[in-house]
């Protein structure tokens, strides 16, 4: 009797304690978890790599997410697309602290690598270029010509574009404009001569004004565009992603998305 009893007791406790640990279990993250199926992406207020309100029009990063979210819909797993805009520096700190998982279009610099995971493979290069009144025929081929023809270049507040023309020496700037429409603006009513801006916005901005604009040949910078991750997103689920990714770019498919915009 005291055998059985002990037996009972026993197996009593060995299903308390199963229970315990299925409880705690339950709390933790697991690493087939629906959570981890899920990748949050980043989008910034900036045009034509994204357009929110218009489902015809998503942009150069706005239609690789589309496609990316095709793709990945097929293998369970969803990417979560936000329907509002977030500043570039807190893109930045949401994909840091592990708040979201990617984002397109993200320059290459050692600060952020040591912060991110880059693409294997840029998505594209990009160019800064002049943009002129198509009846202004001068057509400067360096900073030193600018420089020289003591022009008025037109550039927008706070970007890469303005510092990059200060560091080469070029300081007759104004820098006042919030978007490229107030620039394009100042330039047809000739308070500016050119404006100093990457080719991905300003050849989408001249497919409305071909009668009155044109942009210079020279390229005076090159760079390229990179998908970024977070350190924090499971590399399984960033193996799976960087492989669509990568399949994007060999097919000629983000070229194709980029052709949409010029």
């Amino acid at each position: 009797m005291a055998k059985t009893l002990k037996t009972f007791f026993c197996s009593q406790s060995m299903v308390a304690m199963i229970l315990v640990l299925l409880a705690v279990l339950t709390l933790l993250p697991s690493n087939g978890s629906a959570n981890e199926q899920t990748l949050v992406m980043q989008i910034q207020d900036t045009q034509p790599k994204y357009f929110l309100g218009n489902s015809d029009q998503l942009g150069l990063c706005g239609d690789i997410y589309a496609e990316l979210k095709s793709r990945l819909d097929k293998k369970g797993i969803t990417v979560s697309i936000p329907t509002e805009y977030t500043p570039f520096k807190r893109i930045l700190h949401n994909l840091e602290k592990g708040k979201a998982d990617a984002y397109c279009g993200a320059a290459r610099n050692p600060d952020r690598e040591k912060i991110f995971i880059y693409s294997e493979l840029p998505l594209y290069a990009t160019h800064h270029v002049l943009m002129a009144r198509i009846d202004d025929f001068y057509s400067p081929t360096s900073y030193e010509e600018l420089i020289k023809s003591e022009s008025r270049i037109g550039g927008l507040l706070g970007t890469y574009s303005v510092r990059h023309l200060l560091i080469n020496g070029v300081t007759r700037i104004n820098d006042t404009f919030l978007n490229p429409d107030e620039a394009i603006d100042a330039l047809l009513k000739k308070q500016i001569n050119f404006i100093y801006y990457h080719d991905l916005a300003l050849d989408y901005f001249l497919l409305q004004h071909k009668k009155t604009l044109r942009i210079l040949k020279t390229r005076f910078y090159s760079y390229k565009h990179w998908m970024i991750y977070s350190k924090s997103t499971p590399i399984e689920l960033r193996l799976i992603i960087e492989a669509e990714i990568l399949d994007m770019i060999k097919s000629g498919l983000v070229e194709k998305f980029r052709n949409k915009i010029r």
